[in-house]
């Protein structure tokens, strides 16, 4: 989102800009603005900033001029991270009664300090009850845009701005990154910060990087469904060629199997030919030697084992041995009974 900074415009050129703008920055330092004018400002827009510098006014206009602002609707209030702990404090306070948040600024015109400094600035903004954290800088090389576009994290909203010539790549590229909104100002009105960018000018780039993002997701997406599609063709054909190489293996396994069975069939065949004209040759008693010696033979193959035998007549003895003593016995006993009746 690009939030377009008003400085030095009148009441009217004020109130044509807002019709145009989803949000905007009135530099309250800069405009001179009655208390009545202020109000109707600051009721007619949804999302306006009321921000005022130190330095140039009294602390009791500003401070009245932030707190009517707060009354009339102002969406954000920016204060300096060098004001006063109680105008700080009192404006936190109305901040809770109404639906606006507070944005805690830090502004360096000379230099853009080390990472880890503006980690403690960031962090100490935070702990003052700041909603969101901006961090202004002057860069004096590229590297220093990359210092405060590593502020931007997601964590926490980082507003970052580089100040001079060389900070234009940190405005632009810091929405890109995750920061809540970037500041320009409107053409053909006065910038109120060095580095800014027209607001138009600012939004056709934006239009131009979304519509190059567009055709390059669309690019790779119809470069993804091209190597889909190809890549489903090559599995295609490899099906088809690994088909045709199954069928042609198995039409070779097939010639073969039926070639041994042809070759068996011509074995048996020829071995039964040989056997029936051989026995056409021999006489009535050759053959029926033949079979007795094919009986014979036949026999000869059950193989017996010796001790089976062995155990098979002990078995007959030992049955037969049992029988006979008890035979001897009654014997014995009827001689006596004789012996005894005589």
């Amino acid at each position: 989102m690009i939030c377009v900074s008003l400085g030095k415009v009148s009441f009217e050129t004020c109130q044509k800009i807002l019709r145009e703008v989803a949000l905007a920055e009135i530099r309250l330092d800069l405009m001179p603005l009655s208390l009545a004018e202020v109000r109707r400002l600051f009721s007619s827009h949804p999302h306006l900033i009321a921000t005022f510098r130190p330095g140039h006014f009294p602390e009791a206009t500003r401070k009245r001029l932030l707190l009517v602002a707060l009354t009339a609707g102002a969406r954000y209030v920016d204060l300096d991270l060098e004001s006063d702990r109680h105008l700080l404090s009192l404006l936190r306070e109305k901040i809770k009664t109404t639906h606006s948040r507070l944005i805690i600024s830090y502004h360096n015109h000379k230099e853009t300090p080390p990472a880890a400094k503006l980690r403690c600035l960031v962090r100490e903004a935070f702990s003052l009850g700041a909603d969101l954290v901006k961090i202004a800088c002057f860069c004096r090389c590229r590297e220093d845009n990359s210092r405060l576009l590593s502020l931007v994290t997601g964590r926490r909203p980082v507003i970052v701005c580089g100040l001079g010539p060389l900070g234009v790549v940190s405005r632009v590229a810091a929405p890109l990154c995750g920061s809540p909104f970037t500041y320009a100002f409107w053409e053909g009105e006065e910038p109120t910060a060095a580095g800014q960018l027209s607001y138009q000018k600012l939004k056709s780039i934006y239009e131009w990087l979304a519509e190059a993002l567009a055709q390059e997701k669309a690019k790779r997406e119809n470069d993804f469904d091209l190597a889909l599609r190809r890549r489903s063709q090559v599995n295609m054909m490899k099906k088809k060629e690994l088909g045709w190489q199954e069928g042609k293996e198995r039409q070779k396994a097939d010639k073969e199997a039926d070639k041994e069975n042809k070759e068996v069939k011509q074995k048996i065949k020829q071995k039964i030919e040989k056997r029936a004209h051989g026995e056409s040759r021999k006489t009535p008693g050759e053959l029926a030697k033949v079979d007795k010696t094919d009986e014979a033979d036949s026999l000869n193959k059950i193989n017996f084992q010796a001790p089976n035998i062995n155990e098979i007549n002990k078995e007959k003895v030992n049955h037969k041995k049992p029988r006979l003593n008890k035979i001897k016995k009654i014997g014995k006993k009827d001689q006596k009974r004789m012996g005894d009746k005589e």
